[in-house]
């Protein structure tokens, strides 16, 4: 039987969150080079130099770099819930202006030479599954959310029909974010509103 990896404490991810303490800096030095060199590449040394910190405060709030890891997944999901609920809030019953405007960030977000797609995806391609549960769970609480926009939008869709066109919008999502990684193609944020609003 697997050791199932050890989530961080609570205490260690929210304090993490203060800007002024170390904590936040190494998860901050995490994200940025989590992101831009990916995960399998980065070292717990690179994190320490960039966050101006020490090996005894990365220990301190992240006793290893897995833990690190699901302290940067927990900060992504919670980016990626309030993005989205921005979206639905912007938009509360129309369905064809939330997806315009996921498309139109999903865009602005490709111009940007720092964008390198869903961190939830690169993060899963790069490590050997011990993060398979936080993602897991991260992609089925924003499907849910989804379904529930879809049930109380102009479509008012049914449980079963919000449940698979929410499937439809997050295969779309991280479709066209890995054909546009691929291709550098730009108008594959276009192609997830024309699929999805047609």
């Amino acid at each position: 039987m697997k050791n199932r990896p050890r989530k961080p404490s609570s205490v260690f991810t929210l304090s993490a969150r203060i800007e002024a303490n170390p904590g936040a800096r190494l998860l901050s030095a995490a994200k940025d080079i989590f992101y831009s060199h990916g995960y399998a590449m980065a070292g717990i040394n690179e994190v320490i130099e960039k966050s101006n910190t020490s090996k005894k405060s990365f220990y301190h709030y992240y006793p290893s770099k897995t833990d690190l890891g699901h302290a940067f997944l927990l900060l992504e999901r919670d980016n990626l819930y309030e993005l989205v609920d921005h979206f639905i809030n912007k938009n509360p019953n129309n369905y064809k202006a939330f997806i315009t405007s996921w498309s139109r960030f999903l865009k602005l977000m490709g111009r940007s030479k720092s964008y390198k797609g869903c961190p939830f995806a690169n993060l899963s391609a790069q490590s050997t599954g011990e993060f398979t549960t936080e993602i897991t769970n991260t992609m089925g609480q924003l499907k849910d959310k989804l379904i529930q926009f879809l049930e109380k939008s102009e479509l008012a869709l049914k449980r079963k029909e919000a449940e698979k066109k929410a499937k439809s919008i997050l295969v779309l999502y991280e479709g066209c974010i890995q054909m546009w990684k691929l291709t550098g193609d730009i108008s594959y944020f276009d192609q997830f509103k024309d699929l999805l609003i047609a």
